[in-house]
């Protein structure tokens, strides 16, 4: 994966208007040509039966049908982003089986570089219970995953504009590995970096955490800004992000718990809402705090 390559983004569906809530943001990152490829997983088929428990239609015939529906719905869809969206390579795709399963092993197939999905709020109802699939996806996924946090039943084909790349760290290596594809985003959607970090800016090595990383990013050409915020780090980087914020950051699933950055706050973040959050999958080692 190099920077000039198209991106391949797999925007996974169940059907209803709230994960569609996360296709504006995939079409945001689709700003080159990419290749966006929308899939829905289908559970497995089974027959349907009168009030006497009877078969009146076989499983074959119910897959048959659900699928038909399904990829219409997905076609729709599709135009939909063509339209908007003409440097887009647009593909549907159409499975059986056990949702984040099924997400993960089209994700490899197709060698996807972004999974891009929606996690539910507390009180919404799905199909795919998409925010447990979600936090499947998350916790075992080996390419970076972007999260978007839904709140209203609304139609998910709007319009969003990135404006900045934020990436919080900490001092720890766990965190500077968000760094090569928020280096490759922001040299192919032309976004500026926003590093943060939280701690006592007198204290030497707060500071330091983060100008190490800007000098670097500054010499590949970036434009980047930081930040040092004081308090509760998920509250502060919280209420430093913008509604056109793309928070970058590593998952810390496969990476022991030495640092602020992993206690939650990514976690946090998405809770939060005010805007996506990418997670980018880390070595089991990288969690050592830097000087």
């Amino acid at each position: 994966m190099t920077d000039n390559a198209a991106l391949r983004i797999l925007v996974p569906l169940d059907g209803t208007p709230l994960s569609q809530q996360a296709l504006p943001y995939a079409q945001a990152l689709a700003v080159t040509p990419a290749d966006v490829i929308l899939l829905e997983v289908l559970p497995e088929p089974e027959p349907q039966r009168g009030l006497l428990g009877n078969v009146t239609m076989s499983a074959a015939a119910v897959g048959d049908h659900a699928s038909v529906s399904a990829r219409a719905a997905l076609e729709t869809v599709a135009d939909r982003i063509r339209e908007e969206k003409p440097s887009a390579n647009v593909e549907v795709a159409l499975v059986t089986g056990h949702s984040a399963d099924q997400i993960l092993r089209v994700a490899r197939a197709l060698k996807i570089d972004l999974i891009v999905m929606a996690t539910y709020s507390r009180n919404a109802v799905s199909r795919l219970v998409l925010g447990s699939v979600t936090d499947q996806i998350v916790k075992s996924a080996d390419i970076p995953v972007v999260v978007v946090r839904l709140w209203d039943a609304v139609d998910g084909l709007g319009v969003v504009s990135l404006h900045r790349l934020v990436v919080p760290l900490d001092g720890s290596e766990l965190a500077t590995t968000a760094l090569p594809m928020t280096e490759r985003l922001a040299h192919q959607l032309a976004l500026p970096v926003h590093l943060v970090t939280v701690g006592d800016e007198r204290r030497a090595e707060v500071p330091r955490r983060i100008e190490r990383q800007r000098a670097s990013l500054d010499g590949r050409g970036i434009q980047v800004t930081t930040e040092i915020l004081s308090g509760a780090p998920a509250h502060a980087i919280a209420e430093a992000l913008r509604p056109s914020d793309l928070v970058v950051m590593a998952s810390h699933h496969r990476a022991g718990l030495t640092a602020w950055l992993l206690r939650g706050v990514a976690e946090r973040l998405i809770d939060h809402g005010r805007c996506p959050v990418l997670l980018t999958p880390a070595a089991p080692n990288a969690a050592t705090p830097q000087t």
